[in-house]
């Protein structure tokens, strides 16, 4: 006999699957204002000073001895809900829902077509490794159902404030127990574990299948990484979760892991924008910014930026002078003058 467990009870038999799967899908495609599964994120501490900010990350996330594995995204907006770019494009667009797959094909196919067109020199995935195309059109500014996260809680930090006008915002979830769950409402646990287990990179298709592509689709949320990292994903110690769902939100995938006993463990942090410069400013002495998440001459460019907070840096023994002319001045230091 075959068991499966759900809500806290054990049923028997295959009538009893069938109904099982009959009342999930009925529940999973009602509409969204009848739907009960939202997140409900743990209350954000309050931060006034960067010392309160950086003890309260230890004493919340340490991950030694807990089982747990926190991964960190941040925003610059607090009202941004989570949500993949392929979301957020497929919701201004005028197409069923029941299309959004087959879109979400041809984006794969046309980028796998005319990539050579753009530039022959990339190394590209496996034709079969899907979860490896996603990743690098993902990097590449493609819209996919990937949503970028980090291991490091300061990489998120970073990105969250970098570029704010208002508070922003830092979410945190445990990776780990995204998995666990995941794995428990897919169809067949056992069988699919093993599957799973053995190609655990994702790198063939008929894995990525198993969990992200049924029919009818199951809502989860995955955590994956492509078995080949690009330089910059490793140098942010990036990942990606990945939602099993396509017609429905980040949010609605992960909301539908919760338990009837125990909810998504999510936490929201609010960082008030009075904090931003000197979050900025300690995360550069982290060596935490642009120069070094994003390699190459760009990355280099842009973080000079963040010197015009700090002056002290920018300012050369001319410019001690009283009375004199900058420009002026720095010609003259630089040896120009004619």
């Amino acid at each position: 006999m075959v068991a499966w467990r759900r809500n806290g009870c054990v049923r028997f038999g295959l009538a009893k699957a069938v109904l099982i799967r009959y009342y999930r899908k009925r529940f999973y495609t009602m509409a969204p204002n009848k739907r009960t599964n939202r997140l409900s994120y743990v209350e954000s501490p309050k931060f006034e000073t960067w010392p309160k900010l950086y003890d309260r990350y230890h004493d919340s996330f340490s991950q030694l001895g807990t089982g747990q594995l926190w991964v960190f995204r941040g925003q610059s907006n607090t009202s941004w809900p989570l949500a993949t770019t392929l979301e957020r494009r497929l919701a201004t667009i005028q197409c069923p829902t029941n299309q959004w797959g087959y879109l979400e094909e041809g984006l794969v196919r046309e980028f796998q077509r005319r990539l050579s067109t753009a530039d022959n020199s990339i190394d590209h995935p496996d034709p079969d490794n899907v979860l490896g195309w996603f990743a690098l059109m993902q990097h590449h500014g493609t819209p996919t159902r990937l949503l970028d996260w980090t291991y490091s809680f300061f990489v998120a930090l970073f990105f969250a404030v970098e570029s704010a006008t208002s508070d922003a915002a830092v979410f945190a979830v445990d990776a780990r127990w995204c998995n666990e769950q995941a794995r428990t409402h897919l169809p067949s646990p056992r069988t699919n574990k093993g599957k799973i287990a053995k190609d655990p990179y994702i790198t063939k298709s008929a894995t990525f299948r198993t969990i992200f592509a049924r029919d009818p689709e199951v809502p989860l949320v995955y955590r994956v990484n492509p078995y080949v990292l690009n330089p910059r994903l490793a140098i942010q110690q990036g990942l990606f979760l990945c939602l099993g769902a396509l017609t429905k939100t980040f949010e609605e995938n992960l909301a539908a892991l919760a338990t009837p006993d125990n909810g998504v463990p999510i936490h929201k942090w609010i960082i008030p924008k009075a904090i931003h410069p000197q979050v900025l400013s300690e995360l550069s002495y982290m060596n935490i910014g642009r120069h070094s998440l994003f390699p190459g001459i760009d990355g280099f460019a842009q973080s000079l930026t963040q010197f015009l907070e700090h002056g002290e840096r920018l300012c050369p023994p001319w410019r001690k002078k009283q009375g004199t002319k900058p420009f002026v001045e720095w010609l003259k230091w630089q040896g120009w003058e004619q």
